[in-house]
């Protein structure tokens, strides 16, 4: 499914809940990371934000460790007034490189100025709390994004079905739509469909993943943050200080077999620097060896020809960089971040079927902000 033409909606008891629709609705699919703080965005120009979500509760990924600039902790306060000052006195980690610090060919630093880190789980419930504070945002649990509603240039909503047994499928008209379904979005494949729009897409292979999470006991004497980054390296590893004096530490490589504890410190042991090593196998682990997959995806919607109205792409919808960098996090503060400002400009956004400059000029400034971000993680 996909193809939606705009249609009078069939009023259900389950749609009749919302209410009547607003002159100003928005609609977010996925109700991960990116898309609540897609909804946070739109939530200052929007009478009513929807946010979509497939999972009936709050989907956690595997323990990763996402690290933000100062650049990007100022943007998520300007979203979240506060947020970064409660982070920390909660337990987030705040890791300061040594002076003049640069990303180098092995196990260096990744950035110059401090960083706050954190694993995607803690992060998680403060964005929750924050966003079902706010008036207008609605969030609709255990339901699947069939496809978009189009009319001839534009996106007008899209088509829902709610994971019941009872449940019919409904459609939901809105003024704008964003994608932040992740990596698996079918947002290209439904441009393809409804405008014939072409979107080029940059691959990588897919990448195994083990991480687990630690307490060092005493002195870990362990950098903050530290990446493999040598070139033409079966496996690469990273360990990022988080929260509440803990350490996510990771071994990425092409395959990854089901691995117990004992060889998972026996790969530390054989890729990590002698002493740092030793210190991560005398740590306390605080769970188990978490095994998951990624696959690292671009799609450039900077380079369509044209594009329709109403509607965008955000976070790993628009660009799934390695896990492993822990950039992830940052890189859609900073397209909600582009997203509100635009908000911001009447000219640019347009309810009343002419074309909307809003889709190109976000995609151009998505673009910029993950240019590095896609090199760091190939």
């Amino acid at each position: 499914m996909g193809i939606y033409e705009e249609q009078a909606p069939q009023m259900t008891a389950y749609e009749a809940a919302l209410g009547p629709v607003p002159r100003g609705r928005a609609v977010v699919l996925g109700g991960g990371l990116s898309g609540l703080l897609a909804a946070r965005a739109l939530a200052d120009t929007f009478e009513e934000v929807i946010v979509i979500e497939r999972h009936s509760s709050p989907a956690v990924r595997p323990v990763q460790g996402q690290a933000l600039s100062e650049a990007a902790r100022h943007q998520l306060d300007g979203l979240f007034p506060g947020l970064s000052s409660e982070l920390v006195a909660d337990g987030a980690a705040i890791a300061v490189p040594p002076s003049g610090a640069r990303p180098t060919s092995a196990f260096g630093a990744e950035r110059a100025d401090a960083r706050l880190q954190f694993t995607e789980r803690f992060i998680q419930p403060y964005l929750y709390r924050r966003i079902n504070s706010l008036d207008g945002v609605v969030m609709l649990n255990a339901c699947d994004a069939l496809g978009l509603i189009s009319d001839r240039q534009r996106c007008v909503g899209v088509h829902i079905l709610q994971r019941s047994r009872s449940a019919a499928a409904r459609t939901i008209p809105a003024e704008l739509v964003v994608d932040a379904m992740g990596a698996a979005s079918r947002l290209c494949l439904w441009m393809e469909e409804l405008w014939r729009i072409h979107i080029p897409c940059d691959r990588q292979v897919i990448t195994q993943y083990a991480s687990r999470l630690y307490q060092p006991r005493g002195d870990p004497r362990m950098p903050s943050r530290i990446i493999d980054l040598r070139p033409a390296h079966p496996y690469r590893t990273a360990i990022t200080a988080v929260e509440n004096d803990h350490y996510v530490v990771t071994v990425a490589g092409p395959s990854s077999p089901r691995v117990d504890a004992e060889q998972f410190d026996q790969l530390l042991r054989d890729l990590l620097p002698q002493h740092v090593a030793a210190a991560v196998v005398a740590s306390r682990p605080a769970g188990p060896v978490i095994i998951s997959a990624s696959a690292q995806i671009r799609r450039h919607f900077d380079q369509a020809e044209r594009l329709p109205s109403n509607v965008i792409a955000l976070g790993d919808s628009l660009c799934s960089c390695d896990p492993l960098v822990g950039r992830g996090f940052e890189v859609a503060i900073l397209e909600a971040s582009v997203l509100s400002q635009l908000l911001c400009e009447p000219h640019l956004y347009a309810d009343n079927g002419q074309p909307s400059e809003l889709p190109r000029r976000y995609f151009r400034a998505a673009a910029t902000i993950v240019d590095g971000e896609w090199v760091l993680g190939a």
